[in-house]
């Protein structure tokens, strides 16, 4: 998928996702590969949704979790200093650097003490404007040395000799600036290290928690979890295991993405499925290795979806540059190489389970591609994977390239024609490649879905008349509406488990992917997620969930998981 990337209120950070988007297509995407039309018996398109619905009884829903980083909307972890900012891939902020040189670091990230003048920082909660958590915090830390935080904190300075644990309080006034944290003095035979920084009101959960219980509570309705941009699998650096970040390391914001020991651990504290994308140049023993972290600490009730990396076919991502030359080394194109690859590391999986009970191969392929599948499918033989999974987003249908017309057509027409790409092109891709899967006994999945409403008039530039009326048709009532009947059609075609992108991110020129605008958001402000909880619910037969009283669920309280799902959609 083009132009997309989980987190998209802060421009720069995703400027490498970026390409032209035309609207009228059902999923953005190069067609790097011959498209076929739809055609035969698959293609049918169903006047009425309902009467398939038993074709899909397995159908499940699963969200996309974000990216992790100092910017992204999401209240992650308890401690927000695990989002702190991350220059390079294990740096600080330094002052002075060309003259003081940076610091040597230890194994989780921390400065081995500090010359006199020398100041390292990183910055927290950037961009969040007023929606994070304000009031009372606490830093604890280890070591003898001085820290400072600011920005949104009201400046404080803590100094320790190194005696125990060092704690401090200081106020938070949220706004975009965000909290920042400074040390100002390291001495190098103890060194600052261990910093944890929490709103004073969960102190008592560090330990017991590694998330914040608001993450938690709106996660809690999904049936599974795909940890794509957690992994930062785009463009993915990770390819030895003994590389790859650890819990232990200062932040989990770092572009080998957060360790998959946390994925793990949410997957257990949720009670959900984990969909993890294996990155494209991992070596086999990487391969092998995660799956043996896996095998040993995820609760064996669960059910583990595994892929390979995230859309290898899709050339604005590393991943397919990458595949491309390993095909033609090989002597195969492009897609069977991708098939070939696929498999390979099904079997490391299968090795190391034992078999295929608690695994879901999927195998990822183009929307609007049903040909790129089939060739991908070349390389799978019978019995080797178990689904393939498209991205069948909807947008708009009837304006061909003409989007200028979206600044001037009332908005419910704008809406009228999103549903009728739903009918229409989004059901015709489902239905197509339901047909490719039935032929080899595979089920259909969704590795990504939903509203795909973005617009760039040429590489660099975007319109900001547009961008604000595909923001108002997200924020729209109606926009529930639409989500309802996407997943009816979804239902209808045989569609199995769907994973809806994304969980938490602002909306912008680069889009409006997530299912809430911030982490705290009303359920009544925020239709795409009220509407997703409410198929979720249904999926497992509860009625409304538990909420506040506003429409707001109750957050979980660190203590205990009665297993209920909340997520504060009324019904």
């Amino acid at each position: 998928m083009l132009a997309k990337s989980s987190s998209c209120g802060t421009a720069a950070p995703y400027l490498r996702l970026l390409a032209p988007v035309v609207l009228s297509v059902v999923v953005a995407g190069f067609a790097l590969f011959a498209l076929e039309p739809f055609s035969g018996p698959a293609a049918a398109v169903v006047g009425n949704a309902e009467q398939d619905t038993e074709q899909a009884e397995g159908f499940t829903l699963g969200m996309n979790l974000g990216a992790v980083s100092y910017f992204s909307e999401s209240w992650t972890f308890l401690d927000v200093f695990k989002m702190s900012q991350i220059g390079g891939d294990r740096d600080w902020d330094l002052s002075d650097p060309q003259e003081l040189g940076p610091p040597l670091l230890d194994a989780a990230g921390y400065p081995i003490g500090l010359k006199r003048g020398q100041v390292v920082s990183a910055l927290m909660c950037r961009d969040f404007g007023w929606h994070y958590e304000p009031g009372r915090y606490v830093c604890l830390y280890e070591g003898d040395g001085d820290v400072l935080m600011d920005f949104d904190a009201i400046r404080t300075t803590h100094s320790s000799d190194g005696a125990g644990t060092a704690r401090f309080e200081f106020n938070v006034v949220p706004s975009d600036a965000g909290l920042v944290i400074r040390i100002l003095r390291s001495e190098a035979n103890n060194y600052v290290r261990n910093i944890r920084i929490v709103p004073a009101k969960y102190e008592d959960l560090l330990g017991k928690t590694t998330f914040h219980p608001v993450f938690l509570a709106r996660l809690r309705p999904f049936a599974s979890l795909r940890f794509m941009d957690w992994q930062r699998t785009n463009d993915s650096i990770n390819i030895h295991w003994e590389d790859r970040i650890t819990p232990e390391f200062r932040s989990q914001g770092t572009n080998r993405g957060v360790a998959i020991e946390y994925a793990i651990e949410l997957s257990n504290t949720l009670d959900k499925d984990p969909w993890f994308c294996m990155p494209h140049a991992a070596t086999d023993d990487y391969i092998r290795q995660f799956a043996i972290l896996v095998r040993d600490t995820l609760d064996p009730a669960r059910k583990i979806y595994i892929e390979y990396s995230n859309e290898v076919w899709n050339f604005i991502f590393k991943q397919a540059a990458y595949a491309n030359g390993q095909a033609q080394a090989a002597g195969l194109s492009h897609p069977q190489w991708i098939g070939r690859r696929s498999v390979e590391i099904f079997k490391i999986w299968e090795e190391v389970f034992g078999g295929t009970d608690r695994l879901v191969r999927v195998v990822g392929t183009q929307a609007v591609n049903p040909g790129l599948t089939r060739q991908i499918l070349s390389e799978v033989g019978p019995g080797e994977a178990d689904a393939i999974a498209i991205a069948p987003y909807f947008s708009l249908d009837g304006l061909g390239s003409n989007w200028k017309m979206l600044r001037d057509i009332p908005i419910d027409d704008f809406l009228d024609l999103m549903e009728e790409h739903i009918d229409g092109p989004t059901q015709r891709a489902i239905r197509e490649h339901k047909g490719v899967a039935d032929i080899r006994g595979l089920d259909l999945m969704a590795y990504e879905g939903g509203q795909h409403l973005v617009v760039f008039n040429g590489p660099g530039h975007v319109d900001d008349r547009t961008t604000k009326r595909l923001v108002e048709a997200n924020r729209h009532p109606r926009m529930e509406d639409l989500y309802l009947r996407y997943f009816e059609v979804w239902r209808a075609a045989g569609g199995s488990d769907f994973m809806a992108f994304s969980f938490v991110g602002k909306p912008g020129r680069f889009g409006s992917w997530g299912a809430l605008e911030y982490m705290d958001q009303p359920a009544a402000m925020a239709p795409k997620y009220r509407a997703l909880v409410n198929v979720a619910n249904q999926q497992k037969g509860n009625t409304a969930p538990e909420t506040d009283g506003e429409g707001q669920e109750k957050p979980d309280d660190g203590d205990s998981d009665d297993g209920e799902d909340d997520g504060g959609a009324t019904t």
